[in-house]
């Protein structure tokens, strides 16, 4: 921020001096603080010394806030004062040296010791600090803001304020034409440019609400900054597309003045709500799409994500803290996939997808053990809830692969990949009753899931004999309950089964127990 002492004594009506003095014999007194024009870090202290002053010397004090004390910055001596635009009446002095404090406004006074052991103070001064302006593009305004210009007289340093001199408004100037004043009780103001380009601010403590009589005054600083409105149009969310199974690719289109602006994707589980920022300022680039890919979308299985995209304007690096435009909330497709029926020669899957806004059409596709890509399972399906039936595909064992592919208007777009584990089951009942009205319930053998393996059963009473031997190449596998033809009594037996397998991934084995006959 650049800060000029715009006008002093010269200007000045007469009598009308700007002057603030520990009592009316006071030789010296400040005549306005600012920060230089020439370098924002310099202070610059215009103030009169009676004239006729030839001995003694000029003491900068400066208030430290870190350290809660006053410091003596340097002293001058009369004859190496520096008068201000000629005039040997009004002097000015320059602290270059402001790294040990806080940001501004600054505070000082001066004193005047006529070496004789006098010493006069003029009262305490706060300069006036325009601040960074916000430019609220967006709402075509611009909002300044400024310290309250604050002197006191060192009886009360630090509690309480002093106006020597009746100022009674700001008033604030743009390039140069004043456009308003609030009372001095204030310290911000409200400016609505009609035109673009460079505009420059700066805020006056004013003995008189009126611009062309303000009577005694203090100037602030002066704000510069380049105020432009560029347009844009069409913001969309062209593309959104879950790629490598778990990251969302998204991509965005827009008309206008488009590289003005910088851009943040947003997502939420609501279509016009509670939407988190997923992405930083992203400019739009010169050559190459406009691409984003979100790699923390988690969840999503879970149901719809739904993404934006808003636009904020820019300016030399200032980015306007609302949005300028947001797009329409689109989501990825959304697939959900689980068993509705398996068991060892039936598998029905469960298949729900969701897609906003929809798209022309759609295919599920699927990915089986063996099968080295994705393959259309089905075309066009019903958007929502359908029933998928793999139990001409059995035995399947292993990861079973799905997803959805959507045609829009920017292309092809893919769901989330959903992922079904089928883990080989091999089920032994513990009893059986051959008079049972289930039939699965009335023979006694090894139910495999998830693959069709070779084996061989042994079957043993109690006593150790062997009562049933077969294998799976016969029609007689099961045992039914007899022996040589005749039902065997009631009771426990022994079993020992061998299977092989020829599924990757699967392994052979055996297992061994008992199993009840039931009559």
């Amino acid at each position: 921020m650049v800060f000029l002492i715009m006008c002093g004594l010269l200007c000045m009506p007469a009598g009308l001096v700007f002057a603030v003095k520990t009592g009316s014999d006071n030789p010296i007194e400040i005549i306005q603080l600012g920060l230089s024009e020439a370098d924002e870090g310099i202070v610059e202290i215009i103030y009169r010394l009676d004239a006729g002053i030839e001995e003694g010397s000029v003491q900068v004090e400066r208030y430290n806030p870190g350290q809660g004390i006053w410091d003596r910055r340097f002293e001058i001596f009369i004859e190496d004062l520096v008068p201000w635009e000629g005039d040997d009446r009004y002097f000015i002095l320059v602290d270059a040296d402001l790294s040990a404090l806080a940001s501004p406004p600054y505070i000082y006074y001066l004193a005047y010791d006529d070496g004789d052991g006098a010493r006069y103070f003029t009262n305490i001064h706060s300069t006036i600090l325009l601040t960074e302006a916000e430019f609220d593009f967006c709402a075509g305004q611009v909002r300044l803001f400024w310290n309250e210009y604050r002197i006191w007289t060192h009886g009360n340093w630090p509690d309480q304020a002093q106006e020597p001199l009746p100022f009674n408004h700001y008033q604030i100037f743009t390039n140069g034409v004043y456009s308003g004043s609030v009372p001095v009780d204030q310290t911000s103001h409200v400016y609505e440019p009609e035109t673009p380009g460079l505009h420059t601010f700066r805020v006056m403590a004013a003995e008189n609400d009126d611009p062309d009589n303000p009577g005694r005054y203090s100037w602030s600083g002066m704000l510069e900054k380049m105020i432009n409105w560029p347009e844009l149009h069409g913001l969309t969310l062209q593309k959104v597309d879950v790629t490598s199974e778990s990251l969302v690719e998204l991509s965005i289109d827009a008309a206008g003045d488009f590289q003005d602006y910088v851009y943040r994707f947003e997502r939420s589980r609501q279509a016009d709500t509670h939407f988190m920022v997923v992405s930083g300022e992203i400019q739009y680039p010169e050559v190459s799409p406009f691409v984003f890919i979100d790699e923390e979308a988690d969840g999503l299985h879970e149901g719809l994500w739904y993404y934006r995209v808003k636009a904020h304007l820019t300016d030399h690096g200032v980015v306007c803290n609302d949005a300028t435009e947001y797009s329409e909330a689109v989501s990825p497709l959304w697939l959900a996939v689980r068993e509705d029926v398996q068991t060892e020669s039936r598998l029905v899957l469960e298949v729900r997808f969701d897609h906003e806004p929809l798209a022309a059409g759609y295919v599920f596709e699927q990915w089986l053990p063996g099968e080295e890509d994705f393959s259309i399972a089905r075309e066009h399906p019903d958007i929502g809830l359908f029933y998928y039936d793999l139990s001409d595909e059995l035995p399947l064992s292993g990861n079973l692969r799905f997803r959805i592919l959507g045609e829009t208007d920017a292309g092809i777009v893919s769901s989330n990949v959903v992922v079904l584990h089928i883990e080989p089951q091999v089920n032994i009942p513990n009893a059986f009753r051959p008079r049972s009205d289930r039939p699965e319930n009335r023979v006694f053998q090894p139910r495999f899931v998830g693959f069709d393996p070779d084996y061989t059963m042994v079957i043993y009473d109690r006593n150790g004999l062997r009562v049933f031997a077969s294998d799976s190449s016969k029609a007689e596998a099961a045992w039914d309950g007899t022996v040589n033809s005749q039902p065997a009594p009631a009771g426990s037996y022994i079993y020992h089964i061998q299977y092989t397998s020829d599924v990757p991934g699967v392994e052979g084995g055996e297992k061994r127990g008992v199993v009840y006959l039931v009559r």
